[in-house]
């Protein structure tokens, strides 16, 4: 499952543009929620890279938000809860809207995510998409709740990440069987851990209003990037401060190959694999591979994401390079250097400094296989051998 880093900026939508009878309307009513504000978000759809932020509150359970999207297509509304100003630590709940839409939202808090949303065919579709995944979501994200409280952050790993691949497969399979949806193209656009080949060959199979909706444009341009950031591009180079506040220049590690690794402590998949990443290292560093961690942590503070990074990198017990992508970001935000909208993110690099591949993520165990362990025996000897 993917996990999605945006720069943000602050609209709030035109009120007066709804009083004239152009806009839409949600009206909720949950059980189970008290009273507290509902923080909403979507992307502008004139140019797919502003987020533009509103908020509503509930009394009781009960909100009503009426605003106006400016441009007359639907768009996906994601709602956060927040209740004595803090965020409530659940999912949030997603739907489609478009100008002129009645909006019905029902259901409970204890299941926000899964709150029954009606009023136009796009959310029949969603409807459809979240009864097929609603139980792996359930259990995956009860696992991950687990793995927070446990005493031994590496144990129930392994059990996650699988669960994350079978929901990923899940979620592929659906949006290769729905072309007309437009929640298949949001899908690849911004959520699945999908090879380019295989999201281009399932992008070309949409239907013409799939590919013309903000999704589908999205879908295009990520495509059209990864030919820009994808195998044989020279990498970008950066310098960012490490774990000591050294400074760590991708460019003086020319001539070894090197695995930017993108993480973050609150990504448990990254966390999951992170065993199998450290038996490669030990495998393979003395055959001249080197490994930069690059973090992107989500702390309201830069004091927060540094705490939050520098636990995990201690509770993991990995020993390359970590940098923080957080720290100094307006300078350099490596992330966006390298096109990176999911994670976990690997990339390697050649020790001509371009890329050979991109892969998201790495096998959990000793025996298991996945293409950057392939890629890795293959350039720099099996694995047997390099032990």
């Amino acid at each position: 499952m993917k996990i999605i880093l945006m720069a943000m900026v602050t609209t709030l939508a035109s009120v007066t543009g709804f009083a004239q009878g152009n806009g839409f309307t949600v009206k909720g009513r949950l059980a189970d929620c008290g009273d507290g504000k509902m923080m909403i978000m979507y992307r502008d759809p004139r140019t797919n890279d502003q987020i533009v932020r509103d908020s509503t509150d509930y009394r009781d359970g009960s909100f009503t938000y009426n605003a106006v999207i400016p441009d007359n297509e639907p768009v996906l509304l994601v709602f956060n809860r927040f209740q004595q100003g803090a965020a409530v630590q659940a999912p949030p709940l997603r739907m489609f809207v478009k100008n002129g839409d009645a909006i019905t939202v029902t259901g409970s808090c204890d299941n926000f995510e899964f709150a029954d949303v009606k009023g136009n065919v796009y959310n029949d579709q969603f409807n459809e998409f979240k009864a097929l995944i609603k139980d792996d979501r359930t259990a995956m994200i009860h696992s991950m709740q687990e793995l927070r409280l446990s005493q031994d952050p590496t144990q129930g790993r392994e059990q996650l990440q699988s669960m994350a691949n079978v929901l990923n497969e899940k979620e592929l399979a659906f949006a290769k069987q729905h072309p007309g949806y437009m929640v298949s193209a949001m899908l690849l656009a911004i959520e699945l851990n999908t090879a380019p080949q295989e999201a281009a060959e399932i992008y070309a199979g949409f239907t013409p209003g799939v590919k013309q909706g903000q999704y589908g444009r999205m879908l295009q341009k990520k495509l059209e990037d990864n030919k820009k950031f994808g195998e044989g591009a020279i990498a970008a180079t950066f310098v960012k401060k490490d774990m000591a506040g050294k400074d760590v220049n991708l460019a003086a590690y020319k001539g070894k190959y090197v695995l930017l690794d993108f993480w973050g402590s609150w990504c448990g998949p990254c966390r999951a694999g992170n065993p199998h990443l450290k038996e490669l290292y030990a495998k393979y560093k003395g055959k001249g591979l080197e490994i930069i961690g690059i973090a992107n942590e989500n702390g309201s503070t830069l004091a927060e994401s540094k705490a939050s990074w520098k636990k995990a990198v201690k509770e993991d017990g990995l020993p390359w390079i970590q940098v923080l992508n957080n720290e100094d970001v307006e300078k350099a935000d490596v992330r966006e250097m390298f096109n990176v909208n999911a994670f976990p993110t690997k990339i390697l690099l050649g020790p001509d400094g371009k890329i050979i591949g991109r892969y998201t993520g790495t096998a959990l165990g000793a025996g298991q296989k996945d293409d950057l362990t392939e890629k890795l025996k293959e350039i720099l000897g099996t694995m047997e051998k390099a032990s």
